[in-house]
């Protein structure tokens, strides 16, 4: 079956063309003018009240009107794929428009018919200043779907056993998306509303300040960087109030003993763990214990390899603390809208359609211009 797709998106096109007339139709300016006119005839507060509600109104109805007529052709450009391209073109017929249009993507991707792409950017996401967890998200790739909007990632549910934290997705003009992402699983939305894909990583153990990189595969568990419960008691934090633990890695003897120890201030005077272990060469792992603070163990232990090569006392680390509830990310996605039928498909019809930049196209924009 030979499908002529420049029939098609000619026909198509006239409807494109009226629909984005009616929506850069705005009430003529002189209508204004003509109010301020009236309006300075008069020298009553309340006459002048009356004339400029009643030009209001005469506006908002001819802004209604507009809105209504691109409406109509919306409509007759949805008729016209349904009725016609569905089961004329493509010989079938579907259960939905939103099936319809799945299939005119496939169909056109398999012919390789584009049409006119719009240009996209995405800003680089950004940890709200008081997250508590320590993970990131990663780059955003917008689609051909993707908007000029602001979007906002917010944890809703924390980690549960082998199920990541769980985030709504609010975008600026789509609202809020069906699907939520998930901690350390890409989240891509596909030809649907929003027009990105991005992972949240899970929060690492973050190293800093560390000399030779001696230190490496950091495991640290029950890190609080604020009062927390146990046992029916409230505990005092054992990380700094961001995070931060503070290390010294030492070796006495020959071939000698590994030292390590976890401070929560930067002075190190308060330890919280510590571990040691003989070394003999090579990678050596040093498990830490809680240690006393205020009376009671600590909660944070762990371990680390080592492989020594000299005494430092700077190394810094930010333990991998878990989202919870409110933690939050946000960026924004660009679009030029220079794609004429693109952006028709993705605002009035909720779909994309195969795309290439200008001069690779095969069905020009200027049949809906």
């Amino acid at each position: 079956m030979s499908i002529d797709w420049t029939n098609i998106f000619k026909d198509i096109g006239c409807c494109v063309r009226q629909a984005n007339l009616f929506n850069k139709t705005v009430v003529p300016t002189d209508i204004t003018a003509e109010s301020v006119k009236k309006v300075a005839q008069f020298d009553s507060g309340a006459e002048r009240l009356a004339i400029l509600s009643e030009m209001l109104s005469q506006d908002q109805s001819n802004i209604d009107a507009i809105a209504k007529m691109g409406d109509s052709v919306i409509d007759a450009a949805k008729s016209y794929i349904t009725t016609k391209v569905g089961p004329v073109d493509f010989g079938s017929v579907y259960s939905s428009l939103d099936e319809l249009l799945a299939e005119m993507e496939t169909l056109m991707t398999g012919e390789s018919e584009s049409v006119d792409a719009n240009g996209m950017s995405a800003t680089t996401p950004v940890a709200n200043d008081d997250n508590y967890g320590t993970g990131a998200c990663g780059t955003v790739t917008p689609n051909q779907m993707a908007k000029t909007q602001n979007f906002r990632l917010e944890c809703y549910q924390e980690a549960m056993g082998e199920i990541g934290a769980l985030f709504h997705v609010y975008s600026g003009l789509d609202g809020l998306l069906d699907k939520p992402a998930e901690a350390a699983v890409e989240y891509d939305t596909g030809n649907s509303a929003g027009g990105v894909k991005f992972t949240i990583a899970n929060s690492v153990v973050q190293e800093s300040y560390d000399q030779a990189n001696q230190m490496d595969s950091w495991y640290v568990a029950g890190a609080h960087k604020e009062v927390w419960w146990e046992n029916g008691a409230l505990r005092p934090p054992n990380t700094a109030v961001d995070g931060t633990v503070y290390v010294t890695l030492e070796k006495f003897g020959s071939p000698g003993t590994l030292y390590v120890h976890w401070y929560m201030d930067a002075a190190r005077t308060i330890l919280v763990a510590e571990g040691e272990a003989p070394y003999g060469g090579g990678i050596t792992t040093v498990q830490l214990f809680p240690a006393e603070l205020n009376g009671n163990p600590s909660g944070i232990a762990g371990d680390v390899d080592v492989t020594w090569s000299i005494n430092d006392t700077d190394i810094e680390i930010i333990p991998n603390f878990e989202y919870r509830v409110g933690d939050a990310f946000t960026f924004s996605t660009t679009s030029d809208d220079a794609g004429t039928f693109q952006s028709f498909f993705r605002d009035r019809l909720g779909r994309s359609l195969p795309a290439n930049g200008v001069g690779q196209e095969t069905i020009s924009d200027a049949w809906a211009e």
